[in-house]
């Protein structure tokens, strides 16, 4: 049987996302150090690229609350990656640090859901813990 092991949500105007990415026109590393590149490729195949960057940073967020991470723990952002399987679910893959800390948390399953409305991206995760068994 699966135990929670955490749960965290985040929610964020995605006008802030715009203003990150605009500014990465002027020289900022916005999205290099916020997306892997398989991040960046799936949503240049979006509809709407702004708010599936909007929704996957507030899919960042949402893991790492839920992971109880805290600003003394070193990562990278793209080191928490979401992609989305063949059924469009959206999926968590760690990468780097990340990997390390997921491991030593004993983290299991990631169940993670995405939106966004007009202004605003939503995002909620669940994490299980690996069996003992």
């Amino acid at each position: 049987m699966e135990q929670i092991k955490g749960i965290g949500t985040d929610i964020l105007k995605i006008s802030r996302i715009k203003e990150l990415i605009e500014n990465e026109k002027s020289g900022g590393l916005f999205l290099s150090r916020t997306y892997s590149d398989a991040e960046k490729t799936e949503i240049s195949f979006c509809d709407h690229p702004l708010q599936s960057y909007a929704d996957r940073f507030a899919g960042k967020e949402a893991v790492m609350k839920a992971m109880r991470i805290d600003g003394n723990t070193r990562f990278l952002w793209k080191e928490i990656e979401i992609l989305h399987d063949p059924d469009g679910r959206p999926e968590v893959h760690f990468h780097g640090n990340m990997k390390e800390i997921a491991e030593r948390l004993h983290i299991g399953r990631i169940l993670l859901s995405l939106s966004y409305e007009d202004s605003y991206a939503v995002a909620f995760a669940v994490l299980t813990e690996t069996s003992s068994l």
